[in-house]
């Protein structure tokens, strides 16, 4: 059985919960992972919402956020977001010699941020759609 759109929120606002926290704990890489699953779960929520049985199994927020119908404004973000998660999980990943490292406190309440404002927003796209 395929998770329903209500459980997929639930999983995104945990996440964003989980980023709250761990921006008190000041764990920065943590928040900025839990932000983008959050907004990846909450992607996902529309999808299934749709009609989708089975949302992709992809990290890209630009291409997840271009299916959901996310305003153009927020591609920028949600490309930052995803090379996060690429940094977060595979730190060998990012090889490019003006790339930070790791993510700072500033990174991560930017990340936070985005999280929230998407989550706004698809928050609004689920109940439109009810």
């Amino acid at each position: 059985m395929q998770p329903t759109p209500e459980r997929w929120w639930a999983y995104a606002e945990r996440d964003l919960d989980a980023a709250q926290a761990l921006l008190g704990a000041e764990q920065w890489e943590a928040v900025s992972f839990h932000a983008q699953q959050a907004v990846e779960k909450a992607f996902k929520a529309i999808l299934v919402q749709r009609g989708e049985e089975s949302p992709p199994r992809i990290h890209d927020l630009v291409i997840l956020g271009r299916r959901v119908g996310a305003p153009l404004t927020l591609e920028p973000d949600l490309n930052e977001l995803t090379r996060a998660y690429v940094l977060t999980r595979y730190p060998d990943a990012v090889v490019e010699p003006e790339a930070p490292g790791d993510i700072d406190q500033p990174m991560a309440k930017h990340h936070f941020r985005v999280a929230e404002e998407v989550l706004q927003w698809a928050k609004r796209k689920l109940s439109t759609a009810s």
